[in-house]
């Protein structure tokens, strides 16, 4: 795989996961634990986010089920983007997550990621965690590396710390929604010594699980529609 498409794996990684399954019995008052969803990896499930620059870029997100990976049960999130100049040259990814249901957090040891029949695992060491159960105000700190199995490609050291902004209301194609509004940093070290900073914004629906709407730089996606169990947004 080539570099640029390692670093794309990287944020994608960050940006992808949302809600979680089998959710705990009982929330934590005031907690972002609200946007953990029990339903939202069962086969079947899927949501799209469209940019809103150009209204042509699109993220396609479906849910396959449950696979095995390396000997362990995980839950597949596989996502497509069209509508690029270069549509050909973009990977298909399907995540990889586990969840500590007791704790409201995602795991994410790995991607697999396609560009056309050339196929790689990209590995998080150790998992990249998404903590839910923080309060306003409160952040989670990683520091973990990002590896292509099939690639000359060194290793990326990625530095994230994800906040818990507070909830908030969006307004979008798909719908009106509170959701959980997430900030989140990363620092990014090539092996070379190159580093880059970048910052992004997620708001994640409340019970829903799904991303509403996410920011990155200049680029804004927001939730065009979702199925979601027996739920659709826009309602039909």
């Amino acid at each position: 795989m080539k570099p640029r498409h390692i670093a794309l794996s990287s944020l994608t990684l960050l940006l992808a996961a949302c809600g979680g399954a089998d959710q705990p019995a009982k929330v934590p008052e005031n907690s972002a634990a609200v946007c953990f969803n029990a339903d939202l990896y069962q086969s079947g499930n899927s949501y799209t986010l469209r940019d809103m620059n150009n209204g042509k870029q699109v993220f396609n997100f479906t849910m396959p089920g449950s696979t095995d990976f390396e000997g362990k049960q995980v839950f597949q999130l596989h996502q497509t983007i069209t509508g690029t100049s270069m549509d050909e040259e973009m990977p298909v990814n399907t995540f990889y997550f586990q969840f500590d249901n007791s704790n409201y957090e995602i795991r994410q040891p790995a991607l697999l990621m396609a560009i056309g029949e050339q196929q790689s695992v990209v590995y998080s060491k150790p998992a990249q965690e998404q903590k839910f159960n923080l309060q306003p105000g409160q952040s989670h700190e990683q520091t973990f590396t990002i590896s292509d199995a099939n690639s000359d490609v060194k290793e990326t050291k990625m530095k994230v710390k994800r906040s818990f902004v507070g909830m908030e209301q969006q307004s979008v194609a798909a719908g009106t929604f509170d959701t959980c509004h997430f900030k989140i940093e990363v620092d990014a070290t090539q092996a070379d010594g190159n580093s880059d900073k970048y910052e992004g914004h997620q708001w994640i629906a409340k019970d829903l699980g799904v991303i509403v709407k996410q920011q990155h730089e200049d680029q804004v996606m927001q939730l065009a529609e979702a199925n979601i169990g027996e739920q659709h947004f826009p309602a039909k």
